[in-house]
């Protein structure tokens, strides 16, 4: 496998302009010209994110009937149920709006589908139930904008329905009150990329305005919003959206009101993952707390997730996070040995080099398959679509990558599948097990004009060229005001040449599988680590001077700070060691 390093470009005078504005080092204004920061005060925006940047929420099209209906609702003692889903934005939204309902004294519900019984989406029999229990108002959450029969169901039903939504709208909208969605094609929102949780947060917002004497928000409200944003946080991130413009500022600050929160289900998350007196990353979220709560939707157990974030209760709270843990636990196994079978029925066909991966298999988790997808995808570099079969039926989760949309790719055969979503990395489908083949061969066919032999090649894009000599710790310290980092905004990575090592490259870890080397440039040292690299040991061997892709960290240990290189691949003499094939 081919991988290509390539740097982003960066014009110099640009960038020598742009330090100059900004007082900062031209490693920092570089990397923001190159990612398409090259106005001072957009740039400055984007350094020091500030909630009053973030964008009126009766911008979208419909808030303002999507909050009259809701009031309504309130004022009249309607019974109203949230509709969700089972992932962590689906959640944090669906909490979000509940804890806000309660707050003005709504008779409110919710429902979370059960991933395994019911699947993602809405459902005639749930929606039929909620009739008998004389629900009103229906409220969908991160769902909805493609149940145009459900929610004619409804409306028949005698039910009202809000729809919140951020997934790619249909060319005809469902039949709602009021349907609110950045996506929508005649919505005017000037930000298209919000989660789930952000738009349910922008109606959360509107809500709180609608119960305040002006538009500014009364006191309480204003706490509760702004407590609010550590759920906005953990949806944000784990939906992996583009962590720029508003979805930047949400996790900026929510990342600090997970570290101040009072809400004893986060705080039970936050000490059983030992992240609590910490200071948070993006990352935290994305592989530590985020895993933790998706693994109870995955594994069938749904309403553990709600439960822990409406529970008053810390002794119950501290209960519902160990068995998170063991949920957590059951399914990193269930993984595990779904990837190796995949894997090895790719490996044995020759498989590896179709430019879409497609496997359907009876008896799989349907619960973990997304993530077996997205591990595959990584792996293989190609678009991976996974079938976990269940007697007549098979759930589809599909994965991809860069420079390929698997959501129009999905379109181009959609008349096989029963109901289908999603967007350019991820997708979710259900298909009639008997058209599993045909949809098969349809897709593959449809790839082979679809999907470019270019857009296959693993591409590692640089920030920054730079001798490693030049690296400091001051230059490392600054460009900590990237952070947040994530989809859209990763952290900056480096190239640098000539870079001798010293020593004898080594294994490390438990299991042995990272990679452990000094760096030498002049008189400095480098302490390097390759995580999931120690498979290039070999190809260093003998090796003299090596070029390096690396993201530069400050570790602190024994009270002192070193620059560390975390390793993304190695050269020798021009060859990748890691993504090569010999």
């Amino acid at each position: 496998m081919e991988a290509r390093w390539i740097v982003r470009e960066s014009d110099p005078d640009l960038s020598r302009e742009l330090a100059r504005k900004l007082s900062v080092s031209n490693a920092l204004s570089s990397i923001l010209v190159a990612r398409g920061f090259t106005d001072a005060d957009r740039a400055r925006a984007f350094l020091v994110p500030r909630l009053d940047n973030l964008h009126d929420p009766y911008l979208f099209k419909d808030m303002e009937k999507a909050t009259r209906r809701v009031l309504q609702a309130v004022m009249k003692r309607e019974k109203v149920l949230i509709y969700g889903d089972y992932d962590v934005d689906g959640i944090s939204s669906t909490a979000l709006l509940y804890s806000l309902l309660r707050m003005v004294d709504a008779d409110a519900g919710y429902h979370i589908p059960d991933r395994l019984e019911e699947g993602y989406g809405i459902k005639p029999e749930r929606l039929r139930q909620a009739a008998r229990d004389g629900v009103g108002l229906l409220i969908t959450v991160d769902c909805g904008i493609s149940s145009i029969e459900e929610i004619k169901l409804a409306n028949d039903l005698g039910m009202d329905v809000v729809v919140t939504d951020h997934h790619e709208p249909a060319e005809e909208l469902p039949p709602a009150v009021a349907v609110i969605n950045p996506k929508r094609a005649d919505c005017a929102y000037p930000f298209r990329d919000l989660a789930g949780v952000g738009v349910a947060f922008k109606l959360a917002w509107a809500i709180a305005q609608s119960f305040s004497p002006t538009k500014k928000v009364s006191p309480e409200f204003r706490t509760f919003l702004l407590d609010a944003l550590a759920l906005v946080a953990l949806g944000t991130v784990a939906d992996v959206v583009p962590l720029v413009d508003e979805n930047r500022i949400f996790v900026k600050f929510g990342l600090k009101a997970i570290e101040k929160t009072t809400n004893p289900g986060l705080r039970a998350l936050l000490e059983r993952t030992r992240l609590a007196g910490q200071e948070l990353r993006s990352r935290d979220i994305a592989f530590r707390i985020a895993p933790r709560l998706n693994a109870a939707g995955r594994m069938g157990r749904s309403d553990l997730g709600m439960d822990l974030f409406t529970t008053d209760s810390t002794r119950a709270a501290e209960v519902i996070a160990a068995e998170l843990e063991r949920e957590n636990r059951n399914r990193q196994k269930i993984e595990g040995e779904i990837f190796n079978h995949a894997m090895d029925r790719i490996t044995n066909s020759g498989g590896a080099q179709a430019k879409v991966i497609l496997l359907a298999q009876e008896g799989w988790h349907p619960g973990v398959t997304g993530i077996v997808a997205s591990k595959l995808a990584d792996a293989l570099s190609r678009p991976v679509v996974l079938i976990a079969v269940a007697g007549e039926t098979g759930r589809g989760s599909a994965r991809s990558v860069a420079g390929v949309h698997l959501y129009e790719l999905l379109k181009s055969c959609s008349d096989r599948l029963l109901g289908f979503g999603g967007h350019a990395f991820a997708a979710g489908f259900e298909i009639r097990a008997e058209d599993i083949e045909c949809f098969c061969t349809e897709l593959s066919r449809e790839a082979d004009s679809f999907v470019s032999e270019e857009s296959l090649k693993r591409q590692l894009e640089a920030d920054f060229r730079a001798p490693l000599g030049e690296l400091s710790m001051q230059m490392v310290r600054e460009l900590a005001r990237l952070h947040p980092h994530g989809e859209g905004n990763p952290e900056p990575l480096f190239l640098s040449e000539r870079a001798l090592i010293v020593g004898t490259p080594r294994a490390i870890g438990r299991d042995g599988t990272h990679l452990s080397m000094q760096l030498r440039t002049g008189d400095v040292m480098f302490r390097t680590v390759g995580f999931g690299m120690a498979k290039a040991l070999d190809k260093l061997s003998g090796a003299g001077e090596i070029s390096i892709a690396y993201i530069p960290v400050i570790n602190s240990w024994g009270g002192t700070d070193t620059v560390e290189l975390e390793l993304r691949d190695i050269a020798v003499g021009g060859r990748s060691v890691v993504y090569d094939d010999d």
